[in-house]
């Protein structure tokens, strides 16, 4: 089994710095094969290697699960893929 590797890209201060607290948000995911990278309003968030092949998945569709603070919150405003 493939060990687990963390690298901490940003820091919280600065991330929440880059965060529109009364605006929209830019959330980008970017998929290459085993490597992701999560993105908010062009800042790195998270970078994954995923090492464990015989527990991902090689196809299927992409999904999102996105907090809210209210009902009008649940609003994405364009996806592609």
């Amino acid at each position: 089994m493939a060990k687990k590797h963390e690298t901490q890209v940003t820091d919280s201060k600065s991330l929440q710095a880059g965060i529109k607290k009364e605006d929209w948000n830019e959330y980008e995911i970017i998929a290459q094969g085993n490597h992701l990278i999560h993105k908010i309003n062009g800042k790195v968030t998270a970078e994954v290697i995923d090492e464990q092949p015989e527990k991902r998945a090689a196809s299927g569709i992409p999904g999102s699960a996105i907090a809210r603070r209210t009902a009008d919150d649940r609003r994405v405003q364009r996806t592609r893929a």
